[in-house]
């Protein structure tokens, strides 16, 4: 459960550093960088549950 968290954190961490990075940048890539994050933690949810579901088995 700790690892889901961390990965959380980390995913957290690397979206507002995106963000400030493209603060400087058009409106058009700050959207591009927030849907990028979001895919890229819907990934590393999944994989997380996934890696939870086989731990338990």
């Amino acid at each position: 459960m700790k690892k889901l968290y961390d990965a959380i954190i980390l995913v957290f961490f690397l979206a507002v550093i995106i963000t400030m990075f493209v603060l400087q940048s058009s409106k058009l890539e700050l959207c591009i960088a927030i849907i990028a994050t979001i895919i890229f933690a819907i990934s590393v949810l999944v994989t997380a549950v996934q890696n939870k579901k086989y731990s338990t088995m």
